[in-house]
């Protein structure tokens, strides 16, 4: 509310754990988003890697793992999707795309920004599962189009939410 905009924090409980967490709807340009910060501090399989898996997504993306308390107000649905963290910046490679001109702009992005990291999310389990089997390949090819020698990097994943983290060691 200080930065001027709708939010309330809402309660519920973590599926995994069975444990209560909260977390925010944020309303953005008339829609309802769901927002967790404090999701990828608390999450084993991201090895310390900021993945942002639940800055600004729908109910059906937060209900995987989080499950809202009954209450007394009328919670708004959260779908908008123009603002979620992947689409926002870029960094989704939606079904049927060309993933490797994708990805390779996205690395090239990264890369000339100066960042030494990056996320990737995937629509669909499909193409995630190709480019995870063949991440080796797919880096090669980034580093061929753009004249690079060889730059070490490690790649992490969240197999549920289809998401590849990139690293540029």
């Amino acid at each position: 509310k200080e930065a001027g905009m709708d939010c309330i924090t809402v309660g519920g409980y973590s599926k995994e754990k069975e444990s209560g967490h909260a977390w925010n709807i944020l309303k953005l340009e008339d829609e309802y988003y769901s927002l967790d910060l404090t999701a990828d501090t608390n999450r084993k399989e991201n090895n310390g890697y900021k993945m942002y898996l639940y800055f600004n997504v729908t109910d059906d993306f937060i209900r995987k793992d989080y499950q809202l308390q009954s209450s007394l107000f009328n919670v708004p649905e959260t779908k908008g999707t123009k603002y979620n963290y992947y689409i926002y910046t870029d960094h989704y490679v939606y079904n049927h795309q060309d993933y490797q001109t994708k990805i390779n702009a996205i690395l090239s992005q990264t890369y000339l920004n100066q960042n030494n990291e990056c996320v990737i999310q995937f629509e669909d389990k499909e193409t995630y599962e190709e480019v995870l089997s063949n991440i080796s390949s797919v880096y090669s090819n980034w580093l061929m189009e753009m004249n690079l020698s060889f730059i070490p990097a490690s790649f992490a994943n969240v197999e549920e939410y289809n998401v590849i983290y990139f690293q540029f060691n």
